[in-house]
């Protein structure tokens, strides 16, 4: 079981977890939203390619929760989508 994911209580565990976080939120994720902009088709078939199953959903829903923020780009959209994600991760994760 991955200390990192699971429960990082020294501060190094911490400090990567939350690193690992940040990364993927505002680098792996909005790269992959461009790559999908960039050409849909091409990028659906690619997605078999890039990992299991569940790689691949997770990738595609994080696509979709970009995508809704994008049609509609407003500082409420911007912070419900932040207190969702906060709750996720410091509540529902632990609870």
């Amino acid at each position: 079981m991955c200390t990192l994911k699971n429960f990082p209580h020294a501060i190094e565990h911490c400090i990567e977890w939350s690193r690992d976080i940040f990364e993927g939120y505002f680098s792996d994720t909005p790269k992959e939203v461009n790559n999908f902009l960039a050409d849909p088709n091409t990028y659906l078939q690619r997605l078999p390619s890039m990992g299991n199953v569940a790689v691949q959903k997770d990738k595609l829903e994080k696509i979709s929760d970009y995508m809704k923020l994008l049609n509609e780009p407003t500082f409420e959209n911007c912070v419900r989508a932040a207190r969702f994600k906060m709750q996720d991760l410091f509540h529902d994760t632990i609870a």
